[in-house]
């Protein structure tokens, strides 16, 4: 489970430090390693996403604020091409539906 909040924290830290501000699949790894810091669970999430073997779930699209728009884009360009399954959640006024309306995509209302 992966808390839009946490990542958007990521980002700016990466960019307060000099690094790229762009979301990459770098940033699932940072998470895990700084969130499950000390665990086993950092080096299991990494050989299961190395392996393309989980499912991630993105909690909170809508709340990425100004970084919503990297965030869709990061799902659908980085994520879903490279052949990670990805649950997302969010406020139905909170995606582009646009940008989720191909085959890879189911758009459930609850």
């Amino acid at each position: 489970l992966f808390y839009i909040q946490k990542i958007a924290h990521l980002l700016r830290k990466r960019s307060k430090s000099g690094k790229t501000c762009e979301m990459d699949i770098e940033i699932l790894y940072e998470y895990f390693d700084l969130w499950y810091t000390n665990s086993n669970w950092s080096l299991i999430f990494n050989m299961a996403l190395d392996m393309r073997s989980l499912v991630i779930v993105l909690d909170g699209i809508d709340e990425g604020s100004t970084l919503r728009g990297s965030i869709q884009n990061f799902i659908c360009d980085i994520l879903v091409p490279a052949g990670i399954r990805v649950i997302c959640t969010s406020r139905p006024e909170g995606i582009n539906k646009k940008k989720f309306q191909d085959d890879n995509f189911t758009i459930v209302d609850l």
